[in-house]
């Protein structure tokens, strides 16, 4: 009877062994999916479960790395397109604007915000704006997986607001 005792204490106390650790990468797993990436799982040992939780915390660490490399490099981004001269507008697959810089916004004599997530052809009338028209060849060339800029000149207003645009649509590569 002693040795049936012993044997149950002895595998719960594995189990506990093997399951804390574990319980405790679990809870990490769902902090850093909360976006917690400051999270880290504290095992000490010198097993397969404290490496393996060693480089969860290694993991989760680059992780944190990248996405602060990846905030900075869309920081810089974005100020240069709200900052340069040419006027940058960006839409997504449905054609919704996604992007409207201040330089787009004056050449079109609008408001960037009041251009923001709405359709082309909500806001540009096909007979004064190509863009619906190159939206679709876009379209049609990401289709085709052809990443190649498409350029069209068009006019735009009368007498002293009269002036010549050339357009230049580019698709993005998976986008």
């Amino acid at each position: 009877l002693l040795i049936i005792f012993v044997s149950i204490w002895i595998g719960f106390y594995l189990a506990r062994e093997l399951t804390v650790p574990l319980e405790r990468l679990v809870t990490a797993t769902q902090k850093i999916s909360e976006g917690n990436l400051d999270f880290e799982v504290i095992n000490p040992g010198n097993d397969e479960i404290a490496n393996l939780t060693s480089s969860f915390n290694t993991m989760t660490g680059e992780i944190k790395r990248h996405r602060l490399e990846l905030e900075e490099k869309r920081a810089y981004v974005e100020a240069l397109i709200y900052n340069i001269a040419a006027g940058v507008i960006s839409v997504d697959s449905k054609g919704i604007m996604t992007t409207v810089n201040p330089s787009a916004a004056r050449l079109l004599s609008a408001n960037a915000e009041d251009l923001l997530a709405k359709k082309l052809e909500e806001v540009f009338p096909k007979e004064s704006f190509p863009f619906v028209e190159l939206f679709q060849q876009i379209q049609n060339a990401d289709a085709k997986n052809a990443l190649t800029p498409i350029e069209t000149q068009f006019s735009l207003g009368e007498g002293a607001e009269f002036r010549t645009m050339i357009t230049t649509a580019s698709p993005l590569a998976n986008g």
